[in-house]
């Protein structure tokens, strides 16, 4: 079978089939011949078993083309012997894959030489395990290529030990995925070329401590920079140390943050020199508090002032106490408020006094609160103190008159203000003072108070004063009393005064006194009232005045009362006012002060009848009188009532005088009240009125009488009246009027009534006049009247001969023609009369009227006159009247007219 074999032509072998192939032996298999094996496909060859490979001789394997190999398996890659692997050429073994890679063993691959080594393809490298990686010699490891090195995976190169790592990687440029696998100790390995920018980027925290000085002595800026905040944490601390000032200056604020507190210990402070100051500033509070004082002491002035507010509040207090002067002062601004109470007080005076104003200003207030006294003294000596709410109370004593400006003074509490000593308080000006405010001024003590110079006292304000306490101001000298500013004292209150002493307030002078306002005075009491002269209470601000309580008020002697002013009265409380004992009123009312003409009516209406006996009244105090006040004045007050004063009371007073007061009244008293008052007298009361005073009112005043008090006027008031005074009478006044009223009122007073008066009388009234009355009445009054009016005041024609001819004229045609003149009426017309009728009025007349005339009243007509007859009235005039026509007259006499003549 097997000769069988070896005798096959290619072309026979070809056209086996895999399935034929895979059932010959693995004997037969190994005598075909070179060309008979190449000639089968890569699908037999990839379907032979394992026996059937290895029973193929070397020179068979390294007939197999490159694509045959690429068929074969894993498991059967696995199956070759070393013999058959070794054999196999460099282009046989780039078509391993990865997984055929992966599949070979450890004596396979030891047959493997450099030059096959670097044969492999690094695409397939990456299935070459840690077992097989760590199998190879070091002659083996160094023969691969960069390329080949990096397609190695982590893990493989990981399992290299120290020897073979360092032949593996010599002449080898590693990546960052290649740096990122490494172990420490590998890292240790690497030479000072291999540990670049990228393999120090790659590094983690636990393979830079593998790091060695060494490496770490020759890295550069860059390599330094590269290393992340982790990385750096990870230096052994004797790498650390051999880092130079230049190296650390290549530091990053990225970077710096990752040192430990071991790691910056071990920087030498030569080393410590090279920090720039922006990496200072990136230090953590920790980081900065693990410095030894003598790499505190080492930093330079630009790199004190990097330190952050947080980083100084890290130095402990012996840190800190190892900083010179020139480090003091070196702190930045922004950063002195991060000291701490144990730092600040650590400090020598000759540290404290190296800081600075700018810095003092921004030094926290409990850390300047905790200095001894001579510790704050060392620290404010020489310089404006701006940091004031920390101050404590013993240590303002420290502070110069010059630092206690106003911005010091202004900011102090009270409980700090307490610390200001009676030579400082005698040092401070006017301005000074003034800063002080009315909180911290209640920590002033009394020394310092009363130490203030006069000046200086002229700074507090009234609003600062209220301040004080009553303890502080009872405690105030006499001659500091006096020297309190005017404006000043407005802002005292009631609590305040009210603790002063007598020989305080008698040290007020009359400015002072003006300025104290209502509030404040309520609070003295009737002993330090009494203190007051009458120039004082004359000094009494109106306000002041006002506030006066009845007991105050009434506490004051009549030297005092008699020191208001009227204006001051004016502003006398009303119940304060009631108060006064009549004797005191009497002191008020004294022509010296005249100060009862100031009461207003308020305080008038709460007097008793008794006080009201000793006021001369004014006609605004007038209105306050009650009913009660009014009814009970004496005659000898009613007596003397002017009119500017009875013009102040109010309906309801003026309706309170009683009948027996009334007649009291003079006439320019009377005639001092108003409509409106007028009105409020009762009609029983003013028929009391003298005449002579009736007769004092104005046509408007007694025109204002109600229609029932002007009925109550006696014909002997009546009688009196002018024509003036009738003028003003209303129609409803007019009808109160008796029969005998009318004929009292004079035949003048009668010439001035109006149309509209004379058409207020009624029949009754009319009739009752007089004949020489009735004849003083005017035409226009006359023509204003009714028919029946008219009846009532013609009566009888003698009577209607009274009318003169005016008043005559003055008829309208509706009074003439309807019957308010009658024939006989119109007959007892004078000649005077009947000249003055108008046209309108003849032609108005009725025939019986014209037969009425007279000849001697027909003659008398006017040729206008007998034109305006009407033809019935021509017709009318009987053969006597009608020649008693003039001839002129008759030529006038319309024709029609005359030829109905003899109809």
């Amino acid at each position: 079978m097997v000769g069988q074999v070896s005798g096959l032509q290619l072309s026979q072998v070809q056209a086996l089939s895999s399935a034929s192939i895979k059932g010959l032996s693995a004997a037969a298999l190994g005598v075909l011949s070179t060309a008979n094996l190449q000639g089968l496909s890569s699908v037999s060859i990839a379907g032979l078993n394992s026996a059937q490979l290895q029973g193929l001789s070397q020179t068979q394997v390294q007939a197999l083309a490159s694509e045959d190999v690429l068929g074969l398996t894993s498991g059967q890659w696995a199956s070759l012997t070393t013999a058959q692997f070794g054999s196999l050429s460099s282009q046989q073994l780039a078509a391993l894959t990865s997984a055929s890679i992966r599949g070979l063993t450890d004596l396979q691959l030891d047959t493997l030489d450099t030059a096959e080594i670097a044969a492999l393809d690094s695409l397939d490298l990456p299935g070459l395990s840690s077992v097989q990686l760590k199998s190879l010699d070091t002659a083996q490891l160094q023969a691969f290529t960069d390329a080949q090195a990096s397609a190695l995976s982590s893990a493989a190169v990981r399992g290299l030990d120290p020897t073979q790592f360092a032949a593996f990687v010599d002449g080898l440029t590693l990546g960052s995925t290649q740096a990122a696998g490494l172990l420490a100790a590998q890292v240790g390995v690497l030479s000072t070329g291999q540990v670049t920018v990228t393999v120090l980027g790659a590094l983690g925290s636990a393979q830079t401590a593998g790091l060695t000085t060494a490496q770490v002595d020759v890295l550069v800026a860059p390599q330094i920079a590269a290393l992340s905040s982790a990385s750096i944490r990870g230096i052994v601390t004797q790498a650390i140390a051999v880092l130079d000032s230049t190296q650390v200056g290549a530091l990053t604020v990225s970077n710096i943050t990752g040192l430990s507190a071991g790691q910056l210990q071990a920087l030498t402070t030569v080393a410590i020199d090279g920090v720039e100051p922006n990496d200072i500033a990136a230090l953590l509070s920790a980081q900065v508090g693990s410095l030894s004082t003598g790499q505190l002491d080492r930093l330079s002035s630009a790199q004190l002032r990097a330190l952050t507010s947080a980083n100084i509040a890290g130095l402990s207090a012996a840190q800190l106490d190892a900083f010179g002067t020139d480090d003091i002062q070196a702190l930045g601004v922004d950063d002195v408020p991060g000291l701490r109470s144990v730092q600040l007080v650590s400090l020598e005076p000759t540290q404290l006094g190296a800081i600075t104003e700018a810095q003092l200003a921004v030094l926290p207030s409990a850390a300047v609160k905790a200095l001894s006294t001579t510790q704050f003294s060392a620290l404010v000596t020489g310089k404006t103190v701006r940091v004031v709410t920390g101050i404590a109370s013993e240590q303002i004593g420290s502070l110069t008159t010059t630092q206690l400006d106003i911005t010091v003074l202004g900011a102090l509490s009270s409980a700090q203000l307490v610390g200001l000593t009676a030579a400082q308080a005698g040092g401070l000006s006017a301005t000074q003072v003034g800063g002080l405010t009315s909180a911290n001024l209640k920590g002033l003590s009394v020394g310092a108070l009363n130490n203030l110079g006069t000046v200086a006292l002229q700074g507090l304000t009234s609003v600062t004063i209220t301040g004080l306490s009553a303890t502080q101001l009872s405690q105030l000298s006499t001659a500091k009393m006096a020297g309190l500013a005017s404006d000043d004292l407005p802002g005292l209150t009631s609590v305040q005064l009210a603790g002063l002493s007598t020989g305080q307030l008698d040290q007020l002078d009359s400015g002072q006194i003006r300025a104290l306002t209502s509030l404040a005075l309520k609070g003295l009491t009737s002993a330090q009232l009494q203190i007051f002269s009458s120039a004082d209470v004359n000094a009494l601000s109106l306000g002041a005045v006002q506030g006066l309580s009845s007991a105050q008020l009434k506490s004051l002697g009549t030297d005092q009362l008699a020191g208001f002013s009227v204006t001051q009265a004016a502003q006398l409380d009303n119940r304060a006012v009631v108060g006064l004992s009549v004797t005191q009123l009497g002191a008020l009312n004294r022509p010296a002060s005249l100060a009862l003409a100031g009461l207003t009516s308020t305080q008038i209406s709460g007097l008793a009848t008794g006080q009201i006996a000793v006021i001369n009244l004014t006609s605004l105090q007038a209105r306050g009188l009650t009913t009660g006040q009014v009814s009970t004045l004496p005659s000898i007050q009613i007596q003397a009532l002017a009119s500017d004063i009875i013009k102040g009371l109010t309906t309801e007073a003026v309706n309170a005088i009683t009948t027996s007061q009334l007649p009291l009244l003079s006439s320019s008293a009377f005639s001092g009240l108003s409509v409106t008052q007028l009105q409020a007298i009762g009609t029983g009361s003013i028929s009391g009125v003298r005449a002579d005073t009736i007769v004092g009112l104005s046509s408007t005043q007694l025109g204002g009488l109600t229609p029932a008090q002007f009925g109550a006027l006696s014909t002997v008031q009546l009688e009196g009246l002018s024509s003036g005074q009738l003028k003003g009478l209303t129609t409803a006044q007019i009808q109160q009027l008796s029969t005998d009223d009318v004929r009292a009122i004079t035949n003048e007073d009668y010439a001035a009534l109006s149309s509209v008066q004379l058409k207020g009388f009624d029949t009754t009234q009319l009739s009752a006049l007089k004949a020489e009355q009735q004849a003083f009445l005017s035409s226009t009054a006359i023509a204003g009247l009714s028919t029946t009016q008219m009846l009532a005041l013609s009566g009888v024609s003698t009577r209607l001969g009274s009318l003169t001819a005016g008043q005559i004229g003055s008829l309208s045609t509706a009074q003439l023609n309807l019957g308010a003149l009658n024939s006989v009426q119109l007959g007892g017309l004078t000649t005077d009369q009947l000249q003055a009728m108008p046209t309108a009025q003849i032609a108005a007349l009725s025939s019986a009227n014209i037969k009425g005339l007279t000849t001697t009243a027909v003659a008398l007509l006017s040729t206008a006159q007998l034109v305006a007859l009407s033809t019935a009235n021509i017709q009318g005039l009987s053969a006597t009247q009608l020649a008693a026509v003039g001839t002129a007259n008759i030529t006038a006499i319309d024709e029609a007219d005359i030829t109905a003549l003899g109809s």
